[in-house]
């Protein structure tokens, strides 16, 4: 705690010469969660599709620590009252946790990343193999060249490389590490040992708690306070900053107020009272220098200048207020957009799915980029009823997404891709994605093309690294959101358009030269706000964006005149 204590309180003085007051704000209520702590259940909470809240948080990092402590609240007792028969007892929670988090994965992915049960059977893996080296020591005994430890090295190196934790099932992204891991461990009384007990792993190994709580906090403030940079000169900056302030935090707050079996009675009260110090003293800064900026001491988006004179003209309310018109324009509020936390019993067929009285419909296939399409479409295309199957988080392919998807997405991906095919009333075929997981099978190209009606495939969009309104409100920013982008999507665009081009019934309508045409803009050419977060679109940036690509979608209207 003391260490933990020190680490939020100096991000959060770093981080309030960086962000305005709303952002600090949230950093504070997960600082607090980070030291308590229960941070897992609280970026849990705020888990989405994109986690704009949680991605670009300095504190992120702190939900494994949350796992952990909460493992340890019950594990003592597990040795206490088990002890006869703990290996058993652990044998059956690593089988039992594995299989209720396959299950808890493929339903609500979230869960099982974040929350404590989920994790069960990794720290019961980790806790056997302990037990198992302790009472039978000769067990291991013939490894003495470190075979399994040279196994466990390969796949971990292999998992690296080949497996995403996005995409790749779920045995593969957390099983199969922790029995990697679990090797290395059991070859630890031969050349392993020797090896990882040398001085400088050692000396890696005893700052591996202070590095871990400093260096998050390092990548996200420096990405946010010194954008422009280059890269390469970034990373070394992240680089030996975390080095230098590991150090320190482990000198002078994580070493001091250690307990050992070697202090008095009297040295142990000492450090206890130092511990407290250490964290009240760190609580009572960071809340002064915190509750001392005042609102004209922090810039806000209706009060920012650009470089060229031009005022966004937007504040954070007003945000919130189109984030709600985006919801019930766009028919989340009717069920249209489920996400992981649903089934796909919550999504409203009768009012998603409505019939039109006019002629054949437009069908939008989507994840959570489904709600502005469907404003965009019914702006442009006053005559045509919209109808809507989307589903946040849920990439949108045929017949079904690969990896650790919700059992609602595959559910959904299987119907809506059928009611394309089956259904009269569909006259045309909208996919609109986040294409930063981009998995595309052909078999989705060749399904859709199948269909004889017109298709349209929106290209990819920027995603940013952190919300827009908070990076206009950073001391960096200098009317270009360019180097925020989370990832640059521009040559996927081309990627697509060159596969359409081999597909007689599908056309691509490429967005990127609309939002990024010489840089990434920050609002639309009427001073409206683009984003409601780092890659959603407010309703008017919806509107803007759709009569700028209007002339695009003559296939859909000539389709829809047609029926």
């Amino acid at each position: 705690m003391p260490a933990v204590s020190v680490t939020v309180a100096v991000t959060l003085i770093v981080a309030s010469q960086i962000y305005g007051i709303e952002r600090l704000k949230e950093f504070s209520v997960a600082g607090f969660y980070s030291i308590v702590p229960v941070s897992n259940i609280y970026f849990w909470l705020q888990s989405g599709y994109f986690d704009t809240v949680s991605q670009s948080n300095p504190f992120l990092h702190t939900w494994s620590l949350g796992v952990e402590e909460q493992f340890y609240l019950f594990w003592p007792l597990l040795l206490v009252a088990m002890k006869p028969r703990l290996l058993a007892l652990l044998g059956g929670l690593v089988v039992v946790g594995m299989v209720f988090s396959l299950i808890l994965a493929d339903n609500h992915p979230s869960a099982a990343f974040f929350l404590t049960p989920a994790r069960i059977f990794q720290f019961a893996l980790g806790a056997g193999v302990a037990v198992l080296l302790t009472r039978h020591p000769a067990l291991f005994a013939w490894d003495r060249h470190g075979s399994l430890a040279a196994a466990g090295i390969g796949m971990i190196l292999l998992l690296s490389v080949f497996v995403n934790g996005n995409s790749s099932p779920f045995a593969l992204s957390a099983v199969a590490p922790a029995l990697a891991v679990s090797l290395v461990l059991c070859s630890m009384q031969g050349v392993t040992g020797r090896v990882l007990s040398a001085a400088p792993m050692r000396y890696i190994g005893l700052r591996a708690y202070s590095t871990y709580l400093v260096h998050w906090p390092v990548v996200v403030l420096v990405k946010m306070g010194l954008s422009g940079w280059p890269d390469a000169s970034r990373i070394v900056l992240m680089l030996v900053l975390t080095w230098v302030l590991a150090e320190g935090l482990y000198r002078l707050v994580e070493t001091p107020v250690r307990v050992t079996r070697r202090d008095s009675g009297r040295a142990h009260r000492f450090k206890l009272l130092t511990s407290f110090a250490i964290i009240l003293c760190s609580g009572t800064l960071a809340a002064t220098i915190l509750s001392s900026s005042s609102q004209e001491e922090v810039v806000e988006p209706s009060d920012y200048v650009r470089a060229d004179g031009h005022r966004p003209g937007y504040t954070v309310e007003e945000l919130r207020q189109a984030s709600r018109a985006r919801a019930r324009d766009g028919r989340v509020v009717l069920g249209c957009q489920p996400g992981d936390r649903h089934s796909f019993a919550d999504f409203e067929q009768s009012a998603c799915l409505a019939r039109s009285v006019r002629g054949r419909s437009v069908l939008v296939i989507a994840d959570s980029f489904g709600a502005e399409t469907v404003i965009m479409l019914e702006t442009v295309l006053p005559q045509a009823r919209i109808m809507s199957a989307s589903w946040a988080g849920c990439i949108p392919f045929y017949p079904e997404p690969g990896g650790n998807r919700s059992q609602g997405c595959q559910d959904m991906n299987s119907f809506r891709y059928r009611f394309a095919g089956e259904s009269p009333d569909v006259g045309a075929v909208v996919i609109a994605a986040n294409w930063q997981w981009w998995q595309a099978p052909e078999s989705a190209f060749e399904y859709l093309n199948s269909l004889g009606i017109p298709v349209v495939i929106f290209g990819p969009r920027p995603i940013f690294s952190e919300q827009v309104i908070n990076i206009i409100n950073s001391a960096a920013f200098n009317d270009d959101l360019t180097p925020y982008l989370r990832v640059d999507l521009s040559a996927r665009s081309a990627q697509l358009a060159e596969i359409v081009e081999g597909y007689e019934n599908i056309s691509f309508v490429d967005v990127w030269p609309v939002l990024c045409p010489d840089i990434c803009l920050s609002n639309t050419t009427d001073g409206a706000a683009i984003y409601i977060d780092n890659a959603h679109l407010t309703p008017a940036a919806a509107v803007w964006l759709g009569r700028q690509i209007r002339d695009e979608l003559d296939a859909l209207v000539a389709a829809l005149d047609a029926g």
